[in-house]
């Protein structure tokens, strides 16, 4: 499994970097975002991520806080 750290922005908020910590073990991905200003807006993010990764990739997001946990499939077969 391999582990990534690193800091991006996102096109739900082109102004807001995030801290992210990916987890990979090929087939399935695992996120952890940090750097919200707010728990509501960790929510609104949990909700773009989701809608954005579920079709074909099964996404699921979620907030914890002022974090997001989400998850993916890293292909759609």
């Amino acid at each position: 499994m391999s582990r990534y750290v690193f800091e991006s922005t996102t096109e739900f908020d082109p102004t807001l970097k995030l801290k992210i910590v990916e987890e990979n073990d090929g087939r399935y991905s695992t996120f952890r975002y940090e750097g919200f200003r707010d728990n509501e807006e960790a929510k609104k993010f949990a909700e773009w991520w989701a809608d954005a990764w579920y079709w074909g990739y099964m996404g699921s997001a979620y907030a914890d806080g002022a974090a997001v946990i989400a998850s993916r499939y890293n292909s759609c077969d």
